[in-house]
């Protein structure tokens, strides 16, 4: 596929998270009873949809052309996680995903439903970190850039897993779930690999705001964009069956085990260096 085609890619990969984040605020009350500042809320965040979207196909085309071996993996690190705009592109996540949750977890679902996806969030989160702080083969990076690093692309699996797991359990209507669920457990990740090296970091406040959250949530920007454009094609689903519920979640925390396994061992193909 041509480098050309990405930013319209990207567009329709905005359109659907713009209709799911659309969705939960119209299951919170109805589109007739929206106020003013519910419509400014809804306007500012499709503004930031849109306009990121088109800001990560152009930061992803640019840096796909530097690169002969693996560009579409380095391009999207690049776009993301170290991305020299991560600050502005972890900001405009950072509200999306307080919009989302606020009519999210105010809605008009049962109280069990509603939780669920941020429950979901909270097990991925300690999973991803107690591997990460558990297991340390001896192909980890040992300094410190490889070791900050691996924590913020271990708060991206808790993510990325986060978001995968309810768009399984609930195809196109686990987006806009998705929407806060998933920063929450890269945000809750990122702090408790944060605290648990508290000592090692000189202005530790400034490193969990400026390097940690920041680059974590830049780089799930890009994942969420990026899940968007499949998943928005996807019928909306879910399951009333206890057992359905139940799995999903506990297959979600095995997967990121899984995959924060799998990052340990990955050596430096995603440190870029």
């Amino acid at each position: 596929m041509a480098a050309a085609d990405r930013p319209p890619l990207a567009v329709v990969g905005a359109a659907a998270l713009s209709s799911a984040f659309a969705g939960l605020w119209s299951r919170r009350r109805g589109t007739e009873h929206t106020t003013s500042r519910e419509r400014l809320t809804m306007l500012v965040v499709n503004t930031l949809l849109f306009t990121g979207a088109l800001w990560l196909a152009m930061d992803f085309c640019l840096f796909l052309r530097l690169f002969d071996a693996a560009p579409v993996l380095n391009a999207a690190l690049l776009a993301g996680p170290y991305s020299p705009s991560s600050a502005h592109k972890a900001a405009a996540l950072a509200v999306i995903a307080v919009s989302a949750a606020w009519p999210a977890l105010r809605g008009t679902h049962p109280r069990g439903h509603r939780g669920r996806p941020a429950l979901t969030a909270v097990g991925v989160a300690i999973a991803s970190a107690a591997t990460r702080l558990a297991y340390r083969p001896t192909a980890t990076a040992a300094d410190w850039t490889g070791t900050w690093r691996l924590d913020v692309l271990t708060a991206l699996c808790a993510g990325t897993v986060c978001a995968v797991t309810l768009i399984a359990l609930r195809g196109s209507g686990g987006l806009g779930h998705a929407l806060y669920a998933a920063p929450m457990a890269t945000v809750l990740t990122v702090t408790v690999l944060w605290a648990a090296r508290f000592g090692s970091w000189k202005h530790p406040f400034e490193a969990w705001g400026t390097v940690l959250v920041e680059s974590s949530l830049a780089g799930l920007a890009v994942v969420l964009l990026a899940l968007a454009v499949p998943a928005g094609q996807l019928p909306a689903w879910g399951s009333t069956r206890r057992e359905v519920n139940i799995a999903v979640p506990v297959l979600a925390v095995i997967t990121a085990v899984a995959a924060v396994l799998a990052l340990q061992h990955s050596g430096n193909v995603l440190l870029l260096r």
